[in-house]
């Protein structure tokens, strides 16, 4: 039977990490090893954490415990942690997060067995802090399916665009860290991305299937809502490794992307800075790489100005059309009476195309008088009514 290493990343999450580790301990496959690599918590309890293993380590699975006097960041602990793996398969979460039922690990073990894959990812539910509560599922599996079919370039173009995938739902072969390195400790936040645009770009596909593997606690590091005066230095650098990414993995890569492609990605890049920024004004810089790309041809110049102009007008004219409906609801009415008078004319009576057009035009101008009316008598028995109070 293939062995099987699941690590958990532990930094501060002494709270729920029996939660975390008991999802393991449980797993119907036989033949698990569990890492659980700290980073330096102040308040990391090795021997609590081994004593819930040994309690509760019934099928006897290996296990290693990884204590640290420095914290060096989550990708720097979990690359300690691969190195350390001896299974066929890793898989790795973090402590505040647990597996989403007992045969995960079956299920990825099968996959992979079944098909000549490296990399499984799979559906990762985001829920509130309490684990109760389900907000939403990370991954869209009909276009995660879509992802199959496609070459790993378009796969890397998609993926430029955007990370598709949860990290903790994601599995590996042991020989894609041989084959590729490990995770890029340049981002000391962001583990997946930067690898998946990586061994994409490789050649190396990544496989969707569409079974729940984790539970995603609400809260972490990419998930949390801070503002410019609550923004603390972890997630500050979160949002650099994220912007390093699109600046190391993807623009000196950007020719072998077609020019709509190359538009798509500029449009994600910008938004993105832009919202970091609104939190860390000193992010603003990441900018001027974007406007050089988006300025490197005259093509791409002149097609930014005019989709620019695009958008704008069509905020511009949604946004009052909103406000028309929101405040004379009589429209609505009116043009469906008198779209159905319309057709009633058309259908039913024969009149002279001289006169077809006046008639349209008056007819609609008294069925808004008329529902107008009827409006506003509406409104004037309700206020009387209630006493001349508004309802």
């Amino acid at each position: 039977m293939d062995k099987f290493t699941v690590i958990i990343t532990h930094y501060k999450q002494m709270n729920y990490i029996k939660e975390s580790v008991l999802s393991v301990l449980n797993q119907e496959y036989r033949n698990i090893e569990l890492i659980i690599a700290d980073d330096g918590s102040p308040n990391f309890d090795k021997k609590k954490v081994e004593g819930i293993i040994k309690k509760y380590n019934k099928k006897r699975f290996e296990y290693k415990i990884l204590d640290s006097k420095k914290n060096v960041g989550t990708v720097k602990n979990l690359n300690r942690a691969v190195k350390e793996a001896t299974g066929n398969y890793i898989l790795f979460f973090a402590a505040d997060d647990k597996l989403y039922d007992t045969r995960v690990i079956n299920k990825f073990v099968e996959k992979f067995k079944n098909q000549n894959i490296n990399v499984i990812t799979s559906q990762c539910l985001l829920y509130d802090e309490n684990l109760k509560k389900l907000y939403c599922k990370y991954v869209n599996p009909i276009k995660a399916f879509f992802m199959n079919k496609k070459s790993t370039r378009y796969i890397y173009y998609k993926m430029a665009c955007g990370c598709l995938y949860g990290s903790g739902g994601t599995a590996y072969r042991n020989k894609v860290f041989k084959d590729y390195g490990f995770f890029d400790e340049k981002y000391p936040f962001v583990e997946d991305w930067s690898y998946w645009l990586k061994i994409l770009r490789q050649g190396e596909k990544i496989y969707y299937y569409n079974f729940n593997t984790l539970c995603h606690r609400d809260g972490g590091i990419s998930h949390s809502e801070y503002t410019s005066e609550t923004l603390p230095a972890h997630v500050k650098q979160y949002y650099k490794d994220i912007l390093n990414i699109y600046n190391n993995e993807i623009f000196p890569f950007f020719n072998q992307f077609k020019f709509y492609e190359k538009y798509k990605i500029l449009i994600q890049y910008q938004e993105t800075a832009l919202y970091y920024s609104s939190f860390s004004p000193d992010l603003l810089h990441y900018l001027n790489i974007f406007n050089e790309l988006k300025n490197q041809t005259k093509r791409m110049s002149i097609f930014w100005k005019i989709t620019l102009l695009y958008r704008n007008f069509n905020k511009f004219i949604i946004k009052r059309i909103k406000i028309l409906l929101k405040y004379n609801k009589t429209i609505i009415s009116v043009f469906i009476i008198w779209l159905l008078f319309s057709l009633f004319l058309t259908n039913k009576l024969s009149i002279n195309n001289n006169y077809i057009i006046l008639l349209y035009i008056l007819s609609y101008f008294i069925i808004y008088i008329i529902m107008n009316f009827i409006g506003n008598t509406i409104k004037f028995i309700k206020h009387r009514k209630t006493g001349g109070l508004n309802v």
